[in-house]
């Protein structure tokens, strides 16, 4: 059996929308996909026996503004460090690519928050920052 492995690249579209669906998130088109991983800063993925079998983007300008994004494992292989293995490029390039002050951002998935704080990440609200807010276009 092949090892697991990261590679630095974005995922295809196809294996992003494989991945999200795996996970049962929403499937967006691939024409929106592709425009998407077109746009992405910095990807990882992870590979086991020639596929694809997660993923994390960080998305932003580059600069000041960075989100950690679509960080998704096939159920199969949660838990087993490859999560950790996509956050610490994601991290990793974020630490060698962010202006001081930058603001570092993501959505996590309820219950994974204890997870996001080993990378310095905290809950809103709290004393200095209100609670987080989305909109998603109908």
């Amino acid at each position: 059996m092949e090892p697991i492995r990261i590679s630095h690249r974005k995922p295809t579209v196809s294996e992003f929308l494989e991945l999200r669906k795996a996970v049962g998130w929403f499937v967006p088109t691939a024409e929106s996909t592709e425009r998407a991983l077109r746009n992405t800063l910095f990807a990882a993925c992870i590979e086991h026996n020639g596929s694809c079998i997660g993923s994390g983007r960080v998305v932003g300008d580059g600069a000041l503004v960075f989100y950690i994004q679509d960080v998704i494992v096939r159920p199969q292989f949660q838990r087993q460090g490859c999560g950790k293995l996509i956050m610490d490029a994601l991290m990793n390039f974020i630490h060698k690519s962010a202006a001081p002050t930058a603001y570092i951002g993501l959505f996590s998935a309820r219950g994974l928050e204890p997870w996001y704080s080993k990378y310095g990440f905290v809950e809103r609200p709290q004393k200095h920052l209100g609670p987080g807010m989305a909109f998603f276009k109908q």
